[in-house]
């Protein structure tokens, strides 16, 4: 159980990195983008969260290769991944929750509260601002937001816990276009 807070607290530990990283170059973002800013402002939350995803999938599905190893007889659930990216977002929660909670309790006091709600929200969220503006902030963006570390956690632990490579995953996926083709020739 150890394994999971402190591989949660790695997430969590790179997430913080990549939120520091988008609003530190932020600033040259807009001094460079001037009168498209919400377009160079999404293109720029889509590389610092593929940076992001790319770090936290190999962190994860290392640490997953590593304990279904037979010498440390773990022999680990598939699905610890989501625990752990669920885990290691729930300071981003708490935070995105205060922030709900702060604005609603402060009611006529504080003017726009709703504008002011979605600004933390989405300041927390940087990392991943590409697809609450894709998706035109809808609830349902959100929803996908706060669920996206930890399903990537899942698929890189499972991947990682099952043995699934790169160049076995193409394979196999490279043999089954392969056969769809035989079956429509037929």
């Amino acid at each position: 159980m150890f394994s999971i807070y402190k591989q949660a607290r790695k997430v969590a530990f790179d997430y913080l990195v990549f939120l520091i990283v988008y609003v530190a170059f932020l600033p040259l973002i807009i001094s460079l983008a001037k009168d498209n800013m919400d377009t160079w402002a999404v293109i720029y939350s889509f590389v610092v969260g593929l940076l992001m995803f790319l770090v936290i999938w190999t962190d994860i599905y290392d640490m997953a290769r590593k304990e279904k190893k037979p010498m440390y007889k773990l022999n680990p659930s598939p699905h610890k991944g989501f625990m752990i990216g669920f885990l290691g977002m729930v300071p981003v929660y708490i935070l995105s929750a205060a922030a709900f909670i702060f604005t609603g309790m402060m009611g006529d006091e504080i003017p726009l509260t709703p504008e002011l709600i979605n600004i933390i929200n989405d300041a927390f969220l940087s990392p991943l601002f590409f697809i609450i503006s894709l998706l035109e902030r809808s609830a349902a963006a959100y929803v996908i937001v706060y669920l996206a570390v930890p399903v990537l956690c899942y698929l890189a632990y499972f991947t990682g816990n099952k043995g699934i490579t790169k160049k076995g995953l193409l394979k196999s996926l490279s043999m089954a276009s392969k056969d769809n083709r035989k079956d429509e020739g037929k």
